[in-house]
């Protein structure tokens, strides 16, 4: 049985300018000691997937579908069962650590509560122990636990998020973005430090992005969504070197490479307004490989090699 399994997700915002369909039945799973990157452009549903997970969406989002974490589903669970799952089962690691952190506490006052409130610690010198010697493990020094959030870097607010995120030992940690904020120098370090956390600490996560690159490195599969739905899914080795659909060519088009001889290319048109999806492929409207059927029909997701994808072309 997979850890996580996403059935069928289904996930609207209410606005005052209409609903916004953000998921449209979305199924994935994770399983034990997996990274599944989700990949995709802004607005393509990829962070609400996270913030569904877990649920932590805001109260104008109506769901569908089913979330199983190792068999519970979390979609249907009283709030307070659900207090107790997150952090100790499932975890979020989001993509701005400084709104994630409260300015008026110190690092370590945010180790405590959380590890008491779980009874992770009995004592308060317990919990700044472990918080401490973890702390370390990721790169600050446990001095660090006596500080306020402003006066980290970016880079350490981030390993303190990704500490919190580990502390209690999940077995799922859902990563949203977390290196979009960081400039270069220290995304690699933190990108490093995610990939010795996956080999060190064996923890399945759902590691967010919309860079390829990104997911090339760190992932062993990627699910790849576009305005809401599932376009591809598959090993990250093969969808890199023989991507399927046409989006997930044109993303690995628009990543650079240092001494590549490769032509960057942009993808044309924007994605969608999703209070009014295109009819047919959603991405139709900037595919070079589109024809009319793909204009009428919404293609269904279908197995090919060991990959599932959702393309007229491979139907």
């Amino acid at each position: 049985m997979s850890l996580l399994r996403v059935q069928d997700l289904w996930v609207r915002y209410r606005t005052r300018r209409g609903v916004v369909e953000a998921l449209s039945g979305v199924s994935l799973s994770v399983e034990e000691g997996e990274v599944l990157g989700v990949v995709g452009e802004s607005g393509s549903g990829k962070s609400t997937l996270g913030l569904a997970v877990i649920r932590l969406l805001p109260r104008s989002a109506e769901v569908r579908g089913s979330v199983l974490l190792n068999g519970k589903d979390l979609t249907s669970l009283p709030e307070e069962e659900l207090r107790r799952i997150r952090g100790r089962e499932v975890s979020m690691v989001f993509q701005d650590p400084y709104s994630s952190l409260n300015p008026v506490m110190r690092i370590g006052d945010h180790f405590v509560e959380l590890m008491m409130e779980h009874g992770a610690a009995a004592t308060r010198e317990e919990a700044l122990e472990a918080a401490g010697e973890l702390l370390e493990r990721l790169g600050v020094p446990r001095e660090r636990l006596n500080d306020y959030p402003h006066q980290l870097s970016g880079g350490q607010r981030q390993r303190v998020a990704i500490g919190l995120a580990l502390i209690l030992k999940p077995r799922l940690v859902i990563a949203d973005e977390i290196t979009t904020a960081l400039d270069a120098l220290v995304e690699r370090q933190i990108i490093d430090l995610v990939k010795e956390v996956k080999r060190e600490y064996r923890t399945s996560m759902l590691f967010i992005t919309h860079n390829m690159g990104l997911v090339a490195e760190v992932a062993d599969r990627v699910a790849v969504l576009y305005a809401g739905k599932l376009a591809e899914l598959g090993e990250v080795r093969e969808v890199v070197s023989n991507p399927l659909h046409p989006y997930t060519e044109a993303l690995l088009r628009s990543v650079p490479r240092i001494g590549g001889s490769r032509e960057l290319r942009p993808i044309p048109g924007e994605p969608p307004d999703m209070r009014n999806p295109p009819p047919g492929c959603r991405f139709h409207p900037r595919c070079p490989l589109a024809t009319e059927r793909c204009r009428r029909e919404e293609p269904p997701l279908v197995e090919r090699g060991g990959r599932l994808v959702a393309c007229h072309l491979r139907s």
